[in-house]
């Protein structure tokens, strides 16, 4: 018999090759869950880092941090994973630094996570009375970003509205301590006080008609809480009536149609009642202003502006601008004359 040729030992790839490094398994990013001194000092790096790059007067770290991969992280921390949430146990059970917890306590660390949200729970709750007088908060309402004036940049764009809805069903569940401090703030445990007679929504209609003239309510106008506006219309949502109105129109009661249109209601909607004048002189008017028809996907006409004509108060002129260029190719030749003549932009990507 012949023996096989026994073939050579295939050689590992030498690490100075090039297959090695293109496929040599990347290390592993360390995960920081110990609460070591030297995992504490990260921890203040890290967190006093956040610090400094953070909008808010606190540092809230999720309870899985991962650290980013960019400037100004440290590039050998880069990806690692930082087990925040052993630390807070740490700091409970007392067995942190003193030191450590010292800087971070500078630095408005939060160590209690459910405590911090109520208490920017309340926070916004407290602005809002202060703004509306009341805290009868509609379910759709957002605190608005970058205002300054108003809101503390913790609680922007906080749903403000579903908070308030969450807090009345764990009514039942919630600490004493924290719903006396709501009952004091004049928290409205009952939703039903929410709901608005026909009285009511005819009012506020009717004040608006006298601050306006008109009724064309935009669909995110909610009553203010002031004079001359009547108080059980306060904080009412009054686009949001107008649209249920529209809605209802076949169901509601006659006189109380008749009412309506003795107001002038626009029983079809803003949009649908927009006539082409009235979308020309909107252009027409934006031009004048800002000398050219590049107009904003997100510009809507202000109320109430005299320099605007009165028909298109409200008008969104940003999505206009657009569903003409959606369907310039369907659009009588008239009118795109009329837009041509105006100056108007069909495509913006060659401006």
């Amino acid at each position: 018999m012949h023996s096989r040729p026994i073939k050579p030992a295939r050689k590992r790839p030498s690490k100075a090759c090039l297959s090695y490094i293109l496929n040599r398994p990347k290390p592993l990013k360390p995960r920081l869950s110990s609460i070591s001194m030297e995992n504490q000092q990260l921890l203040v790096r890290i967190a006093r880092l956040e610090y400094e790059n953070a909008k808010t007067a606190f540092t809230n770290l999720p309870s899985t941090f991962i650290v980013p991969d960019e400037e100004p992280w440290p590039a050998s921390l880069r990806g690692a994973t930082l087990d925040v949430s052993a630390f807070r146990i740490g700091y409970k059970k007392q067995k942190l630094d003193a030191g450590v917890v010292a800087a971070l306590d500078e630095i408005k660390f939060v160590w209690d996570l459910s405590g911090h949200k109520w208490r920017l729970n309340r926070l916004a709750l407290e602005t809002y009375k202060s703004i509306h007088g009341d805290l009868l908060v509609p379910q759709s309402f957002v605190v608005p970003t970058n205002d300054n004036t108003h809101w503390p940049v913790e609680v922007w764009g906080m749903q403000l509205g579903r908070v308030v809805g969450t807090l009345r069903r764990s009514v039942d569940t919630m600490p004493s301590d924290r719903r006396d401090e709501l009952d004091a703030l004049g928290f409205v445990w009952d939703g039903l006080r929410m709901k608005l007679s026909w009285e009511d929504k005819l009012a506020a209609l009717t004040t608006y008609r006298s601050i306006h003239r008109h009724v064309k309510v935009p669909i995110s106008f909610t009553v203010p809480s002031v004079s001359p506006w009547p108080e059980s219309t306060w904080s009412m949502a009054l686009g949001n009536v107008v649209h249920r109105l529209r809605v209802a129109a076949d169901t509601l009661p006659v006189d109380r149609r008749a009412k309506l249109d003795e107001l002038g209601f626009v029983w079809e909607g803003l949009r649908m009642a927009m006539t082409w004048d009235d979308k020309l002189n909107a252009l027409r008017t934006f031009k004048q202003l800002h000398g050219h028809l590049l107009v904003p996907r997100v510009f809507q006409v202000p109320m109430d502006d005299m320099k605007w004509p009165h028909e298109t108060w409200g008008i969104q002129l940003g999505v206009l601008v657009n569903n003409l260029r959606t369907r310039a190719q369907d659009m009588p030749s008239t009118r795109r004359e009329q837009l041509d003549a105006l100056g108007f932009v069909w495509n913006t990507v060659e401006q």
